[in-house]
């Protein structure tokens, strides 16, 4: 199973990043992984231009992850 999740960060404080997790996941494929990251980018980036927010995307990545984790 694959898990997506996005990294931003604050563009006038180098350390301050955040990873930003899909809730919708797992995906079954990576290219399903892969087309819900698309997704999740053009929604953050419409959120963070409507509210004038510093923060840009500078990571992403479809995980592998085996089993189930409780």
């Amino acid at each position: 199973m694959f898990y997506a999740s996005l990294i931003g960060c604050h563009l006038m404080m180098k350390n301050a990043c955040f990873e930003m997790r899909d809730d919708r996941g797992p995906y079954e494929t990576e290219k399903q992984c892969e087309e819900r990251i698309d997704e999740m980018l053009a929604h953050t980036i419409k959120m963070w231009l409507k509210f004038n927010s510093p923060i840009a995307v500078t990571g992403w990545k479809c995980e592998k992850k085996d089993g189930i984790s409780t």
